[in-house]
């Protein structure tokens, strides 16, 4: 209930908040922007959010992060680290871990480039 309790509370103001979610829309904006005023082609109706329906993402995408990896980054970083701290040092800790999550995620890595060489 703890790690619950850790991951709802608020830590900074609301607008931080706003800056956090908002800042990657800005590089986004300008690029498309600038891209356009070059001459290239504007984003299609499909591309914008609030495009054709066919466009949209299905509401299973959305739920997948929350079925599947949603609960990933509290387990790795809100549940171990307390726990390795417990006899280890900060650095231990955090190298540990770093070796645990490498560990977990080398076979994706490893299915990925497989994929990608056979499609050169």
């Amino acid at each position: 209930m703890d790690l619950f309790r850790r991951m709802v509370r608020w830590r900074v103001g609301l607008g931080w908040y706003v800056v956090a979610l908002g800042l990657p829309l800005a590089p986004t904006l300008a690029a498309t922007s600038l891209n356009v005023l070059l001459g290239a082609e504007g984003p299609t109706s499909a591309e914008l959010p609030g495009g054709p329906a066919s466009s949209r993402p299905s509401r299973s995408s959305f739920s997948f992060p929350v079925r599947v990896g949603a609960w990933e980054e509290p387990g790795w970083r809100g549940y171990a680290p307390p726990r390795l701290q417990t006899r280890r040092s900060a650095l231990v800790a955090s190298l540990t871990l770093g070796a645990l999550v490498a560990a977990w995620h080398l076979p994706l890595m490893v299915e990925g480039q497989v994929h990608f060489s056979d499609s050169c």
